[in-house]
C-alpha cells in the first residue's frame, strides 16, 4: 500500500519503504496528479560495509519509465512498458525484492573488481 502524505487537492505524493532484509530495502517515491502517476522512483538499496549503495533504480527521469541496473556499464537501461499504475508498481516492487540478492551479488563483484 502507498502511504499518502496527507496533502489535499489534485496532487498527492507518496513514500513507502519495503524492508527486504536487515541491510536491504526498496524505497518508493511517487507523485500522482488527478489519479495519474506523474513521477515515480523505485530504488533498491543495500548496505555494504557501512555504506549505502543503490543497486537498481526505476524512474521516469528520461520521460518514460525505465530500469537502471547500476552494476551494468552505463546503467543498463531497460524501458518498462505498460500503464503506470498501482498494479505495475506492486509488480516492480515484488520482482525487485525476489531478484535483489542476485543483483546485489553482481554489484558486490563490481566493487571487488574496483569498478564502482
Amino acid at each position: 500500500m502507498l502511504h499518502d502524505n496527507g496533502q489535499e487537492g489534485v496532487e498527492k505524493t507518496f513514500e513507502r519503504v519495503v524492508a527486504i532484509s536487515e541491510n536491504d530495502r526498496i524505497v518508493l517515491k511517487a507523485r500522482r496528479v488527478k489519479k495519474k502517476i506523474t513521477s515515480l522512483a523505485i530504488i533498491g538499496i543495500t548496505n555494504i560495509e557501512g555504506r549505502e549503495h543503490q543497486i537498481v533504480r526505476f524512474d521516469m527521469s528520461h520521460g518514460f519509465l525505465h530500469k537502471d541496473l547500476l552494476f551494468e556499464p552505463k546503467g543498463g537501461k531497460e524501458r518498462i512498458f505498460g500503464k503506470i499504475d498501482g498494479k505495475l508498481v506492486e509488480r516492480i516492487i515484488n520482482e525487485t525484492a525476489s531478484e535483489f540478492e542476485a543483483m546485489k551479488r553482481k554489484y558486490s563483484r563490481k566493487i571487488r573488481e574496483g569498478k564502482k
